[in-house]
């Protein structure tokens, strides 16, 4: 089964983190996942897995793991979860679209960076604790595979953390694709045993590219009138 956490929102409101920690298969006989369709649709954009092993749970299904496995108290704000969606990858969460107007990507720098890694740590510290409460499991955020980057020419920013769940350390990939509107949070749980940062960097490029926003709902769709957030990430 997958096992994650899920991350208070930061200050800044430009992500919440989920922590997806290891995986195992996920059991679908006689269930009624449904292969992937040519498009899975979602709120502002598609999602294309690009694997023939891909599989898309319904939304009873994910809830029963979020709720059951994880620990979670709600399913509240997740729009897929896809199983094996490419090679590399065992689970990919695409989480709803936040809506809190369009992010401008100028303010980007070593500090800021500084500064949003130990809100993203202090999140996932607090978060991995409250996990190991409730399923009565040690649970505890190890370090950083990759801080927190920005690619501004494809409007995603991205990182990646190690996090022990009962003694096993796993990667999980973070990405958080802006949009017209604000951004769509994506978390990828590897099924490459101690990925490196290629690895990992090949994993967020196969997730990413499978995702495409809707034509008016690009990054670069933004108009004026449209709902703006302070400049700075």
């Amino acid at each position: 089964m997958i096992t994650a956490v899920r991350a208070l929102s930061i200050g800044t409101a430009l992500l919440t983190a989920a922590v997806v920690l290891p995986f195992q298969a996920w059991p679908t006989n006689g269930s009624t996942a449904d292969r992937p369709p040519a498009a899975l649709e979602l709120a502002r954009g598609t999602f294309t897995p690009p694997s023939d092993a891909a599989v898309i749970l319904s939304a009873g299904q994910y809830c029963e793991m979020i709720t059951s496995h994880w620990g979670w108290e709600t399913c509240t704000g997740i729009e897929a979860v896809v199983l094996n969606p490419s090679p590399g990858t065992d689970a990919t969460v695409i989480e709803a679209a936040h809506s809190g107007g369009h992010v401008p990507l100028t303010g980007w720098s070593d500090a800021a960076a500084a500064e949003l890694a130990a809100a993203i740590e202090a999140d996932l510290r607090a978060s991995t604790a409250a996990q190991s409460d409730i399923l009565d499991l040690p649970v505890d955020f190890v370090g950083w595979r990759i801080p927190p980057t920005l690619d501004p020419d494809a409007a995603v920013m991205f990182y990646a953390v190690d996090v022990a769940f009962d003694g096993e350390t796993a990667t999980n990939i973070s990405a958080t694709l802006f949009d017209r509107r604000g951004f769509v949070p994506m978390s990828i749980t590897p099924s490459i045993a101690d990925p490196s940062p290629q690895d990992i960097v090949g994993l967020i490029r196969d997730n990413v590219s499978a995702y495409r926003a809707k034509a008016d709902e690009g990054y670069g769709a933004v108009r004026p009138g449209d709902a703006r957030m302070p400049d700075g990430t």
